[in-house]
């Protein structure tokens, strides 16, 4: 084989793994560039990514090296956040709006769960003596 039918060969093997290959004429320039071929986590199918990440939170927690954002943590980036000025700044309305916000779920989880009590067979609890 020469150079001129390997840059032909290695041209239609990078051609037939652009799934979306450049239109004829016209287009952007990048257009033209093949896209990166995915590798590693980001061709797994997101089940297998999720039992990858869980084994190694468990671990790292099994080891005691696993981060704990516990209120003293949040706390400390609360207050980075406002030495910085990037904190939020709640304005009455909002804060009002948020608090309607949080109430209403609230009750809607309260709903939810009396009415799943509610539809629970009542065989399943043990019987008084």
């Amino acid at each position: 084989m020469d150079h001129e039918t390997d840059n032909q060969a290695a041209t239609q093997v990078a051609h037939s793994r652009n799934e979306n290959p450049a239109p004829a004429s016209g287009g952007e320039p990048d257009a033209t560039k093949p896209r990166p071929r995915q590798t590693g986590f980001a061709l797994m199918d997101p089940e297998r990514r999720k039992a990858i990440a869980s084994a190694g939170g468990k671990a790292a927690h099994a080891r005691g090296t696993a981060h704990r954002f516990d209120s003293h943590a949040a706390s400390e980036a609360g207050r980075r956040a406002h030495q910085r000025g990037t904190a939020h700044v709640w304005t009455p309305e909002a804060a009002r709006e948020a608090g309607r916000k949080g109430g209403r779920a609230a009750r809607k989880r309260a709903q939810a769960a009396a009415a799943a009590a509610a539809a629970a067979p009542t065989d399943t609890l043990p019987e008084a003596t």
